[in-house]
């Protein structure tokens, strides 16, 4: 199970204002997430481990965050990832303990769980579905405006919906009432997340004007300007939207974002540098898997919608690349059989 960064996280409740090793905990949490922003994960593990046996929820999720990006990079050897990926866990769990209202703890625990789950075995990894599960609700009752959470809930529903037959028969033997979904209900959770990050992006963008109409050279002007915008975003002209100041690209941004509800064949979409402040690796796989549950229930339109906004999506990270090839596979495969 995947989970990378999301803004949200670094919202969660502050943390106590003492000092660890001659600094100020908020200077530290805020230097990790500059180093985690930027993308430097072995710098960011190395600051955060100094501090491993603090007693601060939100360095210690962190700390587990930053165990498991490192046990994900390419150049980490098998044995190392094992360690790291079971350290991880253990200082997630920590975070839950000190904190049981942090929704990111939950949430990192969660993923922790899940991967620990690949190093024991089928029977292990379906009991901790259940408890998996339990936490990522959580995440969510406890901040529902974290479109990550909402995203991962999707891929569990996914997971258990596409469960080979073999595990399922098994599942069947060991429990009374083995986890299950449905695609449709992971579809649920993948287009709540579509829909968190647009309400993200209004959040940051003032109101269309009210006498916007149908008619008159405003209305064209804004339109030209929201298409031109689309464009802006879909090739990452803007790298946050913090950074989109203009006054009439703002509001053209505001009335493309008031209208894409309204399409029905994209419901709530949001674009490329609309998550350059959240969680890149989330979006671009929550693109895909929206294409991919698409497919599974042969809406074969909106599957190849959604893939090519994967396939097409700017990458800035390693699962970003793995993303983008599986989206351009599916979609010769696609291409290939019509």
């Amino acid at each position: 199970m995947s989970g990378r960064k999301g803004t949200d996280d670094s919202m969660t409740l502050q943390s106590q204002k003492f000092q660890i090793g001659g600094f100020r905990v908020e200077e530290v949490l805020q230097q990790a997430d500059y180093l985690y922003e930027s993308g430097e994960t072995e710098r960011l593990y190395q600051l955060l481990i100094q501090h491993k046996d603090s007693e601060d929820a939100e360095l210690l999720w962190r700390l587990a965050r930053a165990s498991r990006d490192l046990a994900q990079l390419s150049g980490t050897s098998a044995e190392e990832k094992k360690a790291l990926v079971y350290e991880a866990l253990e200082y997630a769990k920590r975070a839950l303990e000190k904190n049981e209202a942090s929704f990111a703890a939950h949430k990192w625990c969660a993923i922790c769980i899940s991967d620990v789950g690949d190093y024991e075995g089928i029977k292990a990894k379906i009991a901790n579905a259940y408890v998996i599960k339990e936490h990522f609700e959580k995440a969510i009752e406890l901040n529902p405006k974290d479109a990550t959470s909402i995203h991962l809930m999707g891929i569990w529903c996914y997971t258990f919906a596409e469960m080979p037959w073999y595990q399922r028969r098994i599942a069947n033997m060991l429990f009374a009432a083995p986890p299950s979904s449905t695609y449709e209900e992971a579809l649920g959770y993948f287009q709540k997340a579509e829909q968190a990050l647009l309400r993200r992006w209004k959040r940051l963008l003032p109101p269309p004007p009210r006498d916007l109409g149908a008619r008159g050279p405003m209305c064209s002007v804004l339109r030209a300007l929201s298409a031109m915008l689309r464009l802006l975003l879909a090739l990452g002209y803007f790298q946050k939207a913090e950074q989109v100041r203009e006054p009439l690209l703002l509001t053209a941004c505001s009335l493309l974002l008031s209208t894409a509800a309204e399409v029905e064949e994209a419901p709530a979409t949001a674009t490329a540098a609309t998550l350059a402040s959240l969680d890149p690796n989330f979006y671009s796989k929550n693109l895909l898997l929206l294409g991919k549950t698409y497919l599974k229930l042969q809406n074969k339109k909106l599957a190849a919608f959604w893939l090519l906004k994967a396939k097409d999506y700017p990458t800035r990270t390693e699962e970003d690349k793995q993303i983008q090839r599986e989206a351009a596979q599916l979609l010769a495969e696609f291409s290939g059989k019509n």
